[in-house]
């Protein structure tokens, strides 16, 4: 259980704690980036890959300052879902952020690699609600989102908006679970059909879009085709992106499940089925064995 405001208990989970104490026991020195608003004022980034990648990042250099080891140490990247999206931004900003890092490797589960078409996905989903976390801290970071978001959403799409300020995933699912977001705009339109109408809603999605710049280090990305809320061909274009740079990426698809659609069990089970391979992953990077790729040509 965490606290969305002084004094409010909501209900929450640390779905990536396996990952860290699997680390910890084979004897891995781990920071956990709290990203930028998380427990602070002002609204949590979700999502804003840009910021999360500096947050990684900063952690990296902190945690090395912390164990007094040399700058130059090997470290590496892990995380699933919005994690997965921070990790694989770590590894994607690094050289022109934090050049001096020695990235040896990145685990990237189920990471949100396009958010036009992770938003489309979400969209009535159990978990809709997060988009509110999101359109929040890029209102926060843009006044001119803001204020479109002002001039086409409902009243209902204001308290939508609200809530979500204060809301872990838990209590989101029980407020808003499975919603459609017509319910919330002026016109009746979705919010994907919103992002195609509106150029800022979309250029402001689109400039957080993975794939962009080459990747430090070597990277296993991990994607599940049954995964009901962040889609499998988002994730394989990115990762075909990396290769296209010049990567040296390895793809998988996760095992996975297809019960519910939009219920979210589709896509938390890969990330606990591949805690083992992601961790293996890394410690062979520390270890210095070569990196696989299954990158065409």
């Amino acid at each position: 259980m965490g606290l969305s405001k002084v004094g409010s208990p909501t209900i929450n989970a640390i779905y990536e704690y396996g990952f860290y104490m699997g680390a910890l026991h084979h004897g891995a020195r781990v920071i956990v980036a709290d990203l930028i608003g998380l427990g602070m004022p002002g609204h949590h980034t979700y999502v804003n890959h840009i910021e999360e990648a500096h947050a990684m990042l900063d952690a990296a250099r902190s945690g090395l300052e912390l164990a007094h080891a040399p700058k130059d140490a090997p470290i590496g990247f892990a995380g699933y879902s919005q994690g997965g999206g921070a990790s694989l931004a770590a590894a994607e900003f690094a050289d022109s952020y934090a050049p001096e890092l020695n990235v040896v490797g990145t685990y990237s589960g189920a990471p949100p690699a396009d958010l036009p078409k992770v938003m489309k996905a979400i969209g009535g989903s159990s978990i809709v609600h997060v988009l509110g976390y999101a359109i929040n801290g890029f209102a926060e970071r843009d006044p001119k989102f803001r204020d479109a978001v002002l001039e086409e959403f409902n009243p209902r799409g204001i308290d939508f908006l609200r809530s979500a300020a204060t809301s872990c995933t838990g209590e989101s699912i029980l407020m808003c679970g499975f919603s459609s977001t017509r319910q919330l705009t002026r016109t009746g339109e979705s919010l994907s059909e919103l992002v195609e109408r509106k150029p800022i809603f979309k250029e402001t999605l689109l400039r957080q879009n993975q794939g962009k710049h080459p990747l430090k280090g070597p990277a296993m990305i991990a994607s599940s085709p049954h995964d009901d809320l962040i889609p499998h061909e988002q994730i394989r274009a990115a990762a075909g992106a990396y290769c296209q740079m010049g990567g040296t990426v390895v793809f998988i698809a996760a095992p996975g499940t297809a019960t519910i659609p939009g219920a979210g069990a589709d896509h938390a089970l890969p990330l606990y089925i591949n805690i083992p391979v992601g961790l293996k992953y890394l410690f062979d990077r520390f270890d210095g064995k070569p990196a696989p790729s299954n990158c065409a040509g």
